[in-house]
């Protein structure tokens, strides 16, 4: 699994543990994150944009960056991807 050495200090361990496939979690500052996975059934290494209330976190599908997941990253693109992210207007 890829992790992105410039977003290394917001990931998180706050994975869904009935989940069969490779997670990471990152948190932002800004109240939205990412879920990146990477198994069966998924699109290659994929990204949903997440959204948190406190610790608990849903899929966002009402951004800028993206109404469903990113799917078939690489590692340029999954980087695109989170500063993305990570600047989007506080939640």
């Amino acid at each position: 699994m890829i992790i992105i050495e410039e977003f290394k200090e917001y990931v998180i361990n706050n994975k869904n543990e009935n989940f069969f496939n490779e997670q990471i979690l990152y948190k932002f500052p800004n109240n939205y994150g990412a879920s990146v996975i990477l198994g069966p059934y998924t699109y290659g290494l994929e990204l949903a944009v997440i959204s948190f209330s406190n610790e608990n976190w849903d899929i966002d599908y009402d951004t800028p960056i993206t109404n469903d997941v990113l799917g078939h990253l690489d590692k340029e693109s999954l980087k695109q991807a989170l500063e993305d992210i990570y600047y989007l207007p506080i939640k």
